[in-house]
């Protein structure tokens, strides 16, 4: 009987399967050994920081260089120094849109066009300065579509652009019918065509927008195949200096009709020429929209 029972608990130890090996020790688990590969990969960007000695002969073309690089493949934040600061105007860099570059410093940067990504973003630490040389410049442009189904979005932080009086230049231009750019702070001046170019664009949310001596502030165009030019929305924007504050044009389309109050706690300044009152003209509009979406002809009352 005892010889029974003995043989009844080898027969249950085999049958019972190993217990796996702790991973803190290094070891294997389940016979599969533990390499880098096998481990999750922290989900952070890797940071390239460019330096003089990074290749190419200005910093245009060592950012091109550096989200060039494997350690960019999978995403990347670009770190720019002041030490790399220099006329880039002859490279036009098409930063990836997996790809984040940071102005660390508060040089200046000057460059012609810079195109982003569909989901591409610039950042400011500091107070460096894009400065465009050059004929018909435009600091940042996005132009491939984003979707409000994509989970990402395009983002300016602190980007300050100087369009330096430049024949034909924008400050940064948002087309192709995007939409979900939000822009942070951003200062466009000195831009003889805009300031800042919605062109088709639809929601996008800008904070605290800043622009100074320019043409004109803020451009909002529908494209008349696409449509767009709609629900853009601004929190404490401030226009100064310029000849026109913001012009809005349908294009024969009805989006910007459904548009009643896309800026919110708007500033403008009576040093626009012909001392213009932005508040005033968008009112005008709106109430001109608001009769003409209800059908009434009838004077609007005084405010």
């Amino acid at each position: 009987m005892r010889k029974l029972f003995l043989t009844l608990l080898l027969l249950l130890a085999t049958a019972i399967p190993a217990r796996p090996q702790s991973n803190m020790s290094g070891g294997a688990s389940n016979g599969v050994p533990i390499t880098p590969s096998t481990i999750a990969a922290p989900l952070v960007n890797s940071v390239v920081v460019l330096t003089p000695a990074t290749a190419g002969a200005h910093w245009t073309d060592k950012l091109v260089t550096a989200y060039g690089t494997a350690q960019c493949a999978s995403g990347c934040t670009i770190e720019i120094p002041d030490s790399v600061a220099d006329n880039g105007a002859p490279t036009t860099p098409v930063v990836p849109s997996n790809v984040t570059i940071r102005f660390t410093g508060s040089a200046t940067f000057q460059s012609c066009n810079i195109t982003m990504g569909m989901m591409s973003k610039a950042e400011n630490d500091g107070a460096a300065v894009v400065q465009l040389v050059g004929s018909g410049c435009t600091g940042f442009s996005y132009a491939t579509q984003a979707t409000l189904q994509t989970n990402d979005q395009p983002r300016l932080k602190n980007i300050i652009v100087d369009c330096n009086n430049q024949t034909n230049s924008t400050g940064v231009s948002f087309g192709g019918a995007s939409t979900k750019l939000v822009t942070d702070h951003l200062s466009a001046s000195n831009c003889t065509t805009v300031g800042l170019l919605l062109n088709g664009a639809q929601f996008t949310t800008h904070y605290a927008t800043r622009l100074w001596n320019d043409t004109v502030g803020v451009k909002i165009y529908t494209i008349v195949t696409a449509g767009g030019g709609n629900s853009n929305t601004f929190y404490d924007m401030v226009a100064t200096n310029g000849t026109v504050g913001v012009v809005m044009n349908d294009n024969g389309g009805t989006a910007l009709r459904r548009d009643r109050e896309p800026f919110r706690e708007l500033q403008s300044h009576q040093q626009f020429r012909g001392q213009l009152r932005i508040q005033a003209a968008l009112r005008a509009i709106l109430v001109r929209r608001r009769r003409r979406d209800d059908g009434n002809d009838r004077p609007a009352p005084p405010r």
